[in-house]
């Protein structure tokens, strides 16, 4: 038997210039320096292995 997997919808939350994870408390923001927003999302990718990674960088105050 297969499983069946359940759709799930999550809301995002933006704050400020980002979307935040939805796990952060409220009072928990995007940090600025300069205008520039510090948000970076990495993505591995390891065809060998067949799987895939990916990181989600924000600095947060």
């Amino acid at each position: 038997e297969k499983a069946i997997e359940e759709e799930k919808i999550v809301t995002a939350t933006k704050k400020g210039s980002a979307v935040l994870d939805q796990w952060l408390p409220d009072h928990i923001k995007m940090q600025y320096h300069g205008g520039e927003i510090y948000d970076a999302v990495l993505n591995q990718t390891n065809v060998g292995d067949n799987n895939n990674k990916f990181y989600i960088i924000q600095v947060l105050g």
